[in-house]
Parts: C-alpha cells; structure tokens; sequence
C-alpha cells in the first residue's frame, strides 16, 4: 500500500512539472528571429537575437528615388503620400522584399499637364535599388501642311529644314520649355511668302499638333 502510495506521489509530481513550461507559440515573422525558449520566447530583428527560434531570414531593402529634374514631384508608395522630393534630390524608403506601386506627380513647373506616372519598385532583400524619375523629360512639336508648297521650319530661330506640301514634321525637345515656331513658306507665291507662327509651352510627354494654313487646327495629345 505504501509503495502504491509513493508511486501515485512520484507520477502526479511528474505531471505538475511537466505542464508548469508552456510550449513557444509564437509563428515566423518576416523580418524577425524567435528568441528564445518555451513561454520565454520573443521576437527580435534579424541578426540581433541568440539564434533560439529562428525566424525565416528576411532582411529589409531600400528603393531610393532619384529625382532628376528641377522640379517637385510628389510621391505616393502603394497608393500612400510620402513626401514631396525636390528638384535634384532624392528620398529611400525601406520595406520587406517585394514590389511596390510607385506614383509620382509632378507638383509644379509644368504649364498646363502635370507629368503624372506610375510603375512598380522593387525591394530585394539587403540592398538598395535606385529608380530615376520622372522617366520622360521630353515632349513633340509636330507641324502639319496643309498646303502644296514647301515651307522651311525654325524653331527658336533655329532652321529645322523643309516640310513639303501635304506633310509633317515632328520634332522632340526639352519639356517645360516655351518654343516660338515659325514656318516660311519657299516657294509658290506671288509678291510675298506666307508665314505662320505659333508659341508653344510643352510639358512631358504631350506631342503638341499645329496646323496650318489652317491655324485653328491644333491639338495636345498626351504621348502614349
């Protein structure tokens, strides 16, 4: 009967020592070790626990956006504002690996279209990716004829050579820049050539369409 006894003591003390640990519940979390054993477990960034659980070994990147223009842009992460970056100036933002929705939007400079774009960042694990921005810092200049005689182009004074009759001629330049476009007509008249001028203030990414002799033809189309 006593050893009976003694051996009822022995196994229910063996059960209270048993359950007085609770297991670790804690579950992996990127970025993060699990520290430590049983109940005394917690989380600790990457690399700066003691090696008990072991989380699953992701580090943080950076994407650094590059402004490369004068002007402001604003920037948005996932649909998130984060700050506005200034002309020649840049801004990281560090997260998981991964790919991010960036959009920027052009905050002044332009004249009438803001330079809005949208495309993804990617994050890779440890380092720093550098996205350059905007993408377009140029627009178009396009002329049509609608004559049947040759015209000779200047753009800023500058000769861009000849658009004959019936045509066109589209030129890149510099965005948030103001043009004087001028075309002279080279042959075909009577006493007097025919001239038709035009100021042009183009943002990026607009092609910018003058018509003439029918001059109330234009149009600004965003260049797809």
């Amino acid at each position: 009967m006593k050893k009976t006894m003694i051996f009822l003591m022995v196994a229910l003390l063996g059960i209270s020592f048993s359950s007085c640990k609770k297991d670790c519940d804690l579950t992996p979390k990127s970025g993060y070790d699990i520290v430590g054993y049983d109940e005394n477990c917690y989380y600790a960034p990457n690399g700066s626990g003691d090696g008990g659980g072991g989380g699953d070994g992701t580090t943080t990147g950076t994407l650094k956006i590059n402004n490369i223009c004068s002007y402001p842009f604003k920037l948005y992460v996932d649909g998130a504002y984060k700050t506005t970056i200034s002309g020649g100036s840049y801004y990281t933002y560090s997260d998981d690996p991964g790919s991010y929705i960036i959009k920027i939007e052009q905050s002044s400079g332009y004249y009438q279209y803001p330079f809005i774009d949208e495309f993804y960042g990617y994050i890779s694990s440890g380092t720093t990716t550098t996205e350059n921005i905007p993408s377009v810092t140029t627009g178009e200049i396009k002329i049509v004829s609608e004559s049947d005689n040759p015209y000779t182009l200047y753009i800023n004074g500058v000769n861009y050579g000849t658009i004959y009759g019936n045509s066109y001629e589209i030129n890149e330049v510099n965005a948030w820049h103001s043009y004087n476009v001028r075309v002279l007509q080279q042959s075909g008249y009577v006493l007097y050539p025919s001239e038709y001028t035009w100021t042009i203030n183009v943002d990026a990414n607009y092609i910018y369409t003058r018509t003439f002799p029918t001059k109330n033809n234009s149009s600004d189309v965003e260049i797809k």
